[in-house]
């Protein structure tokens, strides 16, 4: 470890834990953007006129328009106030979900999918840059766990009602909500984010320094396999478990509320081992569990009480490895955490694609 996150926040600044819930929310709004077509490919295909495999590359584009478009941004935005860019990112995830919801065509689907991908590679690797800021080094666990716990939250609810809504009202109503949530962050943002955050900045150099040094290039390496791990299954288990259960749309959506509810669970946990034991070891101890869950996935087909439970443990240890991931790589070298952090969602955004 090289010290403390090199950080200034002035003392007028609103509470940090408001600040961690607000950015939290936003990275709500963002995950659902992300994820939510997991549960309509069926309907968004039928509408579009395209196979669900096209559908699935609207989730590919997003994931590398991301990964592209994060250390981009981060290297030419470092003198942007941080609550602005916050700000601006969630005016992308409005911008390119309303075009979703209102796209006669494919083609311009797709583009708005990259569209609200770059809101997302704006948002998301600053949201956890701030809130690690914000915290002494003994509560950066917490602190990374409130504000991933934001994803966790849109697999736990947003992206099952999502996925309702989509079946039910029809696909585009759950780009529209989207939106309003979107919106509900950036009110949020504006009453508890303070406006003078500073953070670590980066330019194309640093990115540069990142990847020479071997050990930020390990865990970037890790994260790239472990997220891709876990979307190998994710992206299409909508359609997966209409396949092999009898369930209707209430019953697909309770299992994944199961998924995400185990995922909000890992990740407050993650967050608490990790402040107390180290990242590394809370770490090693999701990714054992996190492979034999794996494994275990097909026997939800032989029954629904021990798929479900598979399905919680699934979710809470895919999603806990996350905290303590990013812990591991800010303290690696504190210095070039703006730039590891952008780079460690561009490879997460890899794996996903």
């Amino acid at each position: 470890m090289h010290g403390k996150l090199p950080t200034t926040v002035t003392n007028n600044q609103p509470s940090p834990n408001s600040a961690l819930y607000a950015m939290a929310f936003g990275n709500f709004a963002a995950g659902i953007s992300s994820l939510v077509i997991a549960g309509i490919t069926t309907e968004m295909a039928a509408d579009l006129n395209v196979s669900q495999g096209q559908i699935g590359m609207l989730v590919t584009i997003f994931s590398l328009a991301y990964a592209l478009g994060s250390p981009i941004i981060a290297a030419f935005t470092g003198n942007v106030n941080r609550r602005q860019l916050l700000i601006i990112g969630q005016i992308l995830v409005i911008v390119g979900n309303a075009m979703v919801a209102i796209a006669p065509t494919y083609g311009l689907t797709f583009l708005a999918r990259i569209v609200s991908a770059l809101g997302s590679a704006t948002f998301v690797p600053l949201a956890l840059l701030v809130a690690i800021s914000l915290v002494e080094p003994e509560k950066q666990g917490q602190a990374s766990a409130v504000v991933l716990g934001g994803f966790a939250l849109s697999t736990a609810l947003g992206v099952p009602i999502g996925a309702y809504i989509g079946i039910t009202l029809g696909w585009r109503a759950s780009f529209a909500i989207v939106c309003v949530l979107a919106i509900i962050a950036i009110l949020c943002i504006l009453r508890w984010v303070g406006t003078d955050i500073k953070t670590p900045v980066a330019n194309l150099r640093t990115f540069g320094t990142v990847l020479k040094n071997r050990l930020l290039a390990l865990l970037l390496s890790i994260s790239i396999l472990h997220v891709a791990a876990a979307m190998v299954v994710y992206a299409f288990v909508g359609a997966w478990l209409r396949e092999i259960t009898t369930l209707e749309a209430s019953g697909i959506t309770l299992l994944l509320i199961l998924s995400g509810v185990g995922a909000i669970f890992g990740t407050i946990y993650a967050g608490r081992s990790t402040d107390r034991f180290g990242a590394r070891i809370t770490q090693l101890v999701m990714l054992v569990c996190f492979v034999f869950t794996i494994l275990a996935l097909p026997l939800t087909e032989t029954s629904l009480l021990l798929g479900g439970v598979i399905i919680l443990i699934w979710g809470a240890m895919g999603q806990g490895f996350m905290p303590p991931h990013a812990i591991r790589i800010t303290n690696a070298n504190p210095d070039l955490a703006s730039a590891s952090l952008s780079l460690n969602s561009s490879c997460l955004n890899l794996g996903i694609s």
